[in-house]
Formats: C-alpha cells, sequence, structure tokens
C-alpha cells in the first residue's frame, strides 16, 4: 500500500496468512535488518545514524499507512472496526 506509483504486478489477494508466512516474513526483515549491526556497533556515531531512521520508518508506515490498509490479516494492521465493516460492504 505504501508504494505509490508503482506498477500493480500482481492482483492484491487479501487473505488471512499462512503459518510460514506469519514467520518466514517477519525473521527474513529482521535478519536483514540486523546482518549489518556486528559491523556497524564498532562505530557508534553510525550505529545511531542507522538505527534512527529504521525506527522511525516503522513509527511513520504504523502511524500513516496500517490505519488505512486493506490487509486485515497483517499484523501490523491497525484499521478500526468500523473502517473493516465499511470496506467489506462495498
Amino acid at each position: 500500500m505504501f508504494l505509490w506509483n508503482i506498477p500493480k504486478l500482481f492482483k492484491a489477494r487479501p487473505v488471512p496468512w499462512k503459518f510460514i508466512n506469519k514467520f518466514a516474513i517477519p525473521v527474513f526483515i529482521i535478519i536483514i535488518c540486523l546482518f549489518p549491526v556486528y559491523w556497524i556497533w564498532q562505530d557508534k556515531i553510525l550505529f545511531i545514524i542507522y538505527i534512527i531512521p529504521g525506527i522511525n520508518f516503522v513509527l511513520i508506515l504504523k502511524k500513516y499507512e496500517c490505519p488505512r490498509c486493506i490487509y486485515f490479516h497483517c499484523p501490523m494492521n491497525s484499521v478500526t472496526e468500523n473502517k473493516r465493516k465499511k470496506f467489506n460492504a462495498l
């Protein structure tokens, strides 16, 4: 949802996630984000420069994108129940 003006190559499938998706996707993201931390940790300024934008990115997504996401089964989704019912009524 947050990647605007990019061609939609795949049809949206807002269905419940399978167990492998619930497990593999967060683990993969954590591995990718934490991989360089060992080397960056050696210089504290670089570590701070690396961590702050990542935290900022997650907070901005959670505040502005998750409340209007159509994938209701996503663990990060924060759409209100009223909006879900309105969306499903369409």
